[in-house]
């Protein structure tokens, strides 16, 4: 009886693999095997080859795909929902009104005029250098369709990255741990802020442990897939020099952005009633427990441990600081 060995891969990318069920059948000249079913614990077929007709998207769920995941699959190469997705997509924290152009644009009326329906005078570009030059193109809708597509797919990725390094990995866990941190060692554990705060760091110190291995590691996804480790420790250093409590307080940043009357900013709009709803329970909670003692509680926030201070603004000049910052720590962590 011939004995066969087989290999099969699904590319070469770190963690590359899949849980579905994969069968082989093998043909020769005078007939075919039993259908068999290849399978290993865990994910299976980690590097290889790629399929060109699976349709990946569709393969993302199973049963019957969200509706709109639908509409992303037949939209997703159209320049007004390529745009659309950095206001109402996985990252809106980056966009805000260009009240000016920068002196070195370099995209001009004309080239983007055949592109804007009548009466529009918007400027579109996508630039991989500050100056436009041969070796530093600007791309445009009328460049040919895949020169266009490649370059929102660059422009897109870039985002992705930003995304996840600093509004997710950054901002959501790591900034997360310091709160976590000084309140630990700030408060005893009968303290009212203490009962407020702790339910939402009891697996901050967990996760990111995990995270930083499993992500900034030597073998890590991110480290391995974009920028490498000083890279973005480069990145997340950028980022951390212009986070203030202003940006990370939900209705100070939309203001900050110009985005308060933008149409149709649905994150916008919903993240703003769930703030609402957190600050009303924070300030009922303070309320409870410092209901004529103001100064007494600022003197809270601003208590020491050793050298960790937790929450002293010197600038806090009415109780509603005091409340949004408070809110701030809930809603994100």
């Amino acid at each position: 009886m011939a004995e066969y060995k087989v290999s099969v891969t699904t590319g070469g990318m770190q963690h590359a693999g899949t849980l579905d069920n994969i069968f082989i059948v093998l043909f020769g000249s005078e007939g075919h095997s039993e259908r068999a079913r290849l399978d290993n614990s865990g994910i299976d077929f980690k590097s290889g080859t790629a399929n060109e007709d699976l349709q990946c998207e569709k393969r993302l769920f199973s049963g019957e795909a969200p509706a709109a995941q639908k509409y992303v699959s037949k939209h997703w190469k159209e320049d007004d929902f390529f745009g659309y997705q950095f206001l109402n997509a996985t990252n809106p924290n980056v966009i805000k009104r260009c009240r000016k152009l920068p002196p070195n644009f370099p995209v001009t009326e004309e080239m983007v005029k055949p592109c804007l329906p009548n009466g529009f005078t918007l400027k579109e570009e996508m630039e991989l250098n500050q100056k436009a030059s041969a070796e530093n193109p600007v791309f445009l809708p009328t460049d040919p369709e895949k020169d266009w597509l490649l370059a929102k797919l660059f422009f897109k990725s870039a985002d992705l990255v930003e995304c996840e390094v600093v509004h997710h990995l950054l901002i959501t866990h790591f900034l997360s741990e310091v709160f976590a941190v000084a309140t630990l060692r700030c408060f005893p554990t009968i303290h009212p802020l203490y009962k407020l705060l702790i339910p939402h760091f009891r697996f901050t110190l967990h996760i990111n442990i995990m995270g930083r291995e499993a992500l900034l590691g030597p073998d890590g996804a991110l480290c391995t897939s974009s920028f490498g480790l000083e890279g973005l420790l480069e990145l997340m250093g950028r980022a951390l020099s212009e986070v203030t409590y202003s940006s990370l307080c939900l209705p100070e940043n939309i203001t900050a952005r110009g985005l308060e009357s933008i149409p149709n900013f649905y994150y916008r709009d919903d993240a703003l009633k769930l703030w609402n709803i957190i600050e009303s329970f924070v300030r009922s909670v303070v309320k409870d427990y410092y209901p004529l003692r103001r100064r007494l509680f600022v003197k809270t926030l601003s208590c020491r441990s050793g050298s960790v201070r937790f929450l002293h603004k010197a600038s806090w000049k009415t109780n509603n600081q005091e409340f949004q910052h408070l809110s701030t720590l809930w809603r994100r962590w």
